[in-house]
């Protein structure tokens, strides 16, 4: 397919439409938690579709924190812990998804932040 792509001088447009579309989840990423689940803190990135989150704030350890994520929001991230000592209560998520999968993850995450008590409100 590459090769295709390429002999009809695709790449190049491909390739800027596919990093315009990561840039956008990533923004939607950043501004959804931002809003709906401030206690994690999502740390800037411009070069890449995968994104750290510091969740010291939520006061679990690494364990604890691991067990959360799979038991309250049913996702499997990447520990940070598997990055070296400094990824102690952080994890990554992977943005380079469909937008309607990505919303749906990111408002899934903000009803089991809200009753884990994580977020007040209704």
């Amino acid at each position: 397919i590459r090769a295709d792509v390429e002999s009809r001088g695709l790449g190049d447009v491909y390739k800027r439409q596919l990093l315009e579309y990561l840039g956008e989840n990533r923004l939607i990423f950043e501004e959804f938690i931002a809003a709906n689940i401030p206690v994690l803190r999502v740390i800037p990135s411009e070069a890449t579709y995968l994104m750290w989150v510091d969740c010291h704030p939520m006061n679990l350890d690494d364990e604890e924190l691991k067990t959360f994520w799979v038991q309250n929001c049913r996702l499997a991230l990447s520990d940070g812990r598997e990055f070296g000592t400094g990824g102690s209560q952080y994890v990554r998520f992977n943005v380079a998804c469909q937008r309607d999968s990505l919303q749906s993850v990111l408002e899934k995450m903000e009803v089991a932040f809200r009753k884990a008590g994580y977020i007040e409100g209704v």
